[in-house]
């Protein structure tokens, strides 16, 4: 019977707690959107919030928040008339506030013209004729009109400023007599301060004849020079006075846009000629004929391409390898980058004391051909000596050289200096070293060693570094141990050698997680809120925490225990379910750092004790009205079985015309008196022809505890 009082008084406990962990684990968003450019705050802006669908636009100071969200990932996208839409992503945390900081960009200003062609076609009459620019943007615009066609003699106005929003008329002056036979077309391009926008202008005039003209062909190809050769097919209407050819390195040639321009005499012969020289070997050219006649310049309606077919090679020294000095020997190498046309016949190398060697001085002459890396042994160098080096390649009997590179044979060994370890964290460092000399022969290796003791050697824990020459050298080193005192030291090989740095040492770092049990609070008879917190979180940072607790002494994560996932700082709380009513336990908070458990100090809670109490059976029943109207009245009984601890504060009944009435619903009457034992309480004037529920009640700090309800009637008595 007992456990039937207790589940009654829990149903609005377990609600109440039910709140108070709603409110914990939700999170909300605090955010806000400048401008791009100019870092202010934009009202008004669009903010879409996913998964979900929340929507709202930012305050005067470009602010926005949601609240009560589900923790996880969400999508924001933003967006404003006169601006790009922008999306980012966030994390929310139950219980923290998610800052973010959108930008926004404005859609960039833009000119306009009302008309795509300005067509003043044949009519000599019109030589002018006006189109709109209109500012379709936000800001003033600074523009100017450009164009390069000599027939477009006026623009009108042909600069300014236009308001936004603001349109301006411009006039366009041709003179008829500079256009060409038929349709004329150019570009007038308006330039803005933020943009541009262009009209294309047309007019017609007269048609005259040019001259008509066929490129023949391209001969006598030589290293630098060939011969272009033209034919006149129409000498036009009148009669050309200039002929000849142009040629570019890219298609369509113009005497406008040509390496030269070649003419040829005027004759009565129809085929014509002339000699380009001074080209580039084996550079392709496009070769056009042209004519000239008071309507204008023609060119041939074909065109020939050809290429110089001389080429020089392209040869390049690399650097001198595996030299001994002891030995006298080295390894010269080279890359031969282009055979040249046509190929070279020779190759090798030359070198010598001075710094300009060629075949003159030592030449090794290394067999093979194409393009590529070639090496060649060279030995009987001679001690203490510098010598320059130059790759050469033989082609039609002349001579072409690489670049010089130098190599000495006077020896110095590497040094090198071990520097103080940087970065120590619980399991990695970054060693760091300088080379001050890289030796002769330089260094091919270099790099640290380490380990947990003194002086150690590269067959220890090695780490190789990329690079060569003097300076500064460092590297990340990961999976060190927890803890633990290292030696290091930096090394090189030289020629073989190992040649090692003075040694260093460091302590990887470690800091414990620190953690306190405050308290508990709102105990109540099952349940209470468990609160601590993390201190320090440690290095490497704790990844779990809780609490644990337990009646029979100091708890530990063997007993009952919560448990969450985090690595924060401050404080945290978790409210426990369960408890044993009237109980007494032990609490600790405790976190995991790389898998050892540490614990905060022990703190007690007692749970609550709630009181019983027992509806008995009513008595003395009678009537005390007239037989019209007739009143009853009633003795309600109960008995108080455990007071509680604390003890309940109020004690009575409660009764109405349906069952399980409550103080909020029933009539109450209370009934002085504490302690256990039965308790009584006489009713009048009860109404006839009803049903009746009535049950005794206690009231105690957390509420109301009923006894079960008792039934009687009006009727028939």
């Amino acid at each position: 019977m007992r456990n039937i009082y207790i589940f009654l008084f829990i149903i609005p406990l377990l609600c109440a707690c039910g709140d108070v962990v709603e409110n914990e684990t939700t999170g909300r968003i605090v955010g806000s959107v400048s401008d791009n450019t100019t870092g202010e705050p934009v009202s008004v802006v669009n903010v879409m919030l996913n998964p979900g669908g929340a929507s709202t636009v930012t305050g005067d100071n470009g602010s926005f928040s949601f609240t009560n969200l589900v923790p996880g990932e969400y999508t924001i996208t933003i967006y404003k008339e006169g601006y790009n839409s922008n999306v980012s992503s966030c994390l929310v945390e139950e219980g923290v506030p998610t800052q973010v900081h959108l930008l926004i960009e404005r859609i960039p200003a833009e000119i306009t013209t009302d008309k795509e062609i300005l067509d003043f076609g044949n009519n000599a009459g019109i030589t002018s004729l006006s189109f709109n620019i209109v500012n379709r943007s936000y800001q003033d615009l600074i523009w100017y009109a450009d164009h390069s066609c000599d027939w477009i003699t006026e623009v009108r106005p042909s600069k300014g400023t236009l308001p936004f929003g603001k349109t301006e008329a411009i006039t366009i002056v041709i003179d008829r007599d500079k256009l060409s036979g038929g349709e004329n077309e150019t570009i007038l391009v308006v330039k803005s301060s933020n943009g541009s926008c262009q009209i294309i202008v047309k007019a017609v005039g007269d048609v005259r004849n040019l001259a008509k003209l066929n490129m023949s062909k391209v001969s006598n190809i030589g290293i630098d020079e060939a011969t272009f050769e033209g034919e006149i097919i129409d000498p036009g209407e009148p009669a050309y006075t200039k002929r000849g050819f142009v040629y570019h390195t890219s298609p369509s040639p113009t005497i406008d846009r040509s390496i030269a321009v070649l003419t040829s005499p005027i004759s009565t012969n129809k085929s014509f000629m002339a000699k380009a020289s001074r080209l580039v070997p084996g550079e392709t050219y496009y070769v056009r004929a042209y004519a000239v006649n008071p309507s204008g310049t023609s060119y041939s309606s074909n065109e020939i391409n050809f290429t110089v077919s001389k080429q020089l090679p392209e040869i390049a020294t690399s650097d001198v390898v595996d030299m001994d000095i002891s030995a006298g020997t080295a390894v010269f190498s080279g890359t031969i980058v282009n055979t040249g046309i046509p190929a070279y016949t020779e190759r090798g190398f030359v070198y010598s004391e001075h710094s300009n060697p060629t075949i003159e001085d030592n030449r090794i002459v290394e067999n093979g051909t194409g393009t590529g890396m070639y090496q060649a042994l060279v030995t009987d160098l001679m001690p203490n000596t510098t010598y320059y080096v130059k790759a050469y390649v033989i082609q039609n009997g002349a001579v072409y050289y690489g670049n010089s590179v130098t190599c000495s044979t006077f020896s110095s060994k590497t040094s090198l200096t071990t520097s103080a370890v940087s970065n120590i964290g619980p399991a990695s460092a970054t060693f760091n070293a300088i080379i001050t000399d890289e030796g002769n022969p330089a260094y091919t290796e270099r790099g640290f060693c380490y380990k947990g003791g003194a002086a150690p050697t590269i067959s220890n824990n090695k780490v190789v570094v990329s690079g060569h020459g003097k300076g500064n050298y460092s590297v990340d080193v990961e999976d060190l141990n927890y803890k633990t005192t290292y030696f290091v030291r930096a090394y090189a090989i030289q020629n073989g050698e190992v040649i090692y740095g003075n040694t260093v040492s460091f302590a990887t770092e470690w800091i414990n997680t620190e953690i306190t049990t405050s308290s508990p609070t709102e105990v109540e008879a099952s349940s209470a809120r468990l609160n601590g917190r993390i201190e320090v979180a440690g290095n490497p940072a704790y990844t779990v925490r809780g609490f644990c607790y337990s009646q029979r002494g100091i708890p530990t994560t063997s007993d009952m225990k919560t448990t969450e996932y985090s690595s924060r700082t401050g404080n945290f709380s978790k409210t426990v379910e369960g408890l044993e009513e009237g109980a007494f336990y032990y609490v600790r908070a405790y976190a995991i750092q790389n898998s050892t458990t540490i614990y905060g100090n022990t703190v007690t809670l007692s749970t609550v004790e709630l009181p019983v109490v027992r509806t008995d059976a009513i008595s003395n029943f009678s009537s005390n009205g007239n037989e019209f109207f007739p009143l009853y009245s009633v003795r309600f009984n109960g008995t108080v079985l455990v007071s509680g601890d604390p003890s309940y504060t109020e004690r009575g009944f409660v009764y109405g015309n349906y069952a399980n009435p409550t103080v909020g619903s029933g009539t109450r009457v209370q009934v002085s008196g504490s302690g256990t034992g039965k308790y009584s309480a006489t009713v009048n004037d009860l109404a006839g022809m009803k049903y009746y529920y009535v049950r005794a009640y206690v009231k105690t700090e957390s509420g109301y505890v009923y006894g079960e309800s008792v039934s009687f009637n009006t009727y028939g008595f």
